[in-house]
């Protein structure tokens, strides 16, 4: 995950947590959301850092690299070893052009324009996926969270 994807899911966290009580403080916090949220593709093999703000080459949305989640599904943590989970799901129509993804990434408070939004996740895809001009795709992103 990015640092500064986490940085915002923390912020999301934290305004669940005072949301109800903000204005008894004075509303020193600022909602925040994580949505909308897009899947992205691109064609860079370079290992992603998590320091990384954007896809190394993203594929432009008009030749189908970007998708809004379409999808969601949660799984329990249990005590002794299972991690919290959760899933989101991404559809790209075909596109204009032949693509070999090659990394991917989920970007929050996001719009369908390349490079746009904060980078939760980013991954390369191993071994690379061709999508054809006839084929559509789906990304699943799972991530998890560690009890202690």
């Amino acid at each position: 995950m990015c640092a500064a994807g986490l940085t915002v899911l923390a912020q999301c966290i934290n305004w669940i947590g005072v949301s109800d009580q903000n204005p008894t403080m004075g509303n020193p916090f600022i909602a925040q959301d994580f949505t909308p949220i897009y899947g992205a593709i691109g064609t860079s093999a370079t290992a992603p850092t998590d320091g990384d703000t954007q896809l190394t080459a993203e594929v432009t949305p008009n030749t189908s690299g970007r998708a809004i989640v379409y999808a969601g599904a949660t799984g329990a943590a249990i005590a002794g070893g299972t991690d919290a989970q959760w899933t989101w799901s991404f559809f790209y129509g075909i596109p204009s052009g032949s693509i070999t993804v090659a990394e991917c990434g989920v970007f929050v408070n996001a719009t369908s324009t390349t490079n746009n939004g904060t980078l939760l996740d980013h991954a390369l895809v191993s071994p690379t996926v061709t999508q054809s001009t006839a084929q559509t795709l789906t990304m699943s992103v799972t991530f998890s969270i560690g009890t202690v």
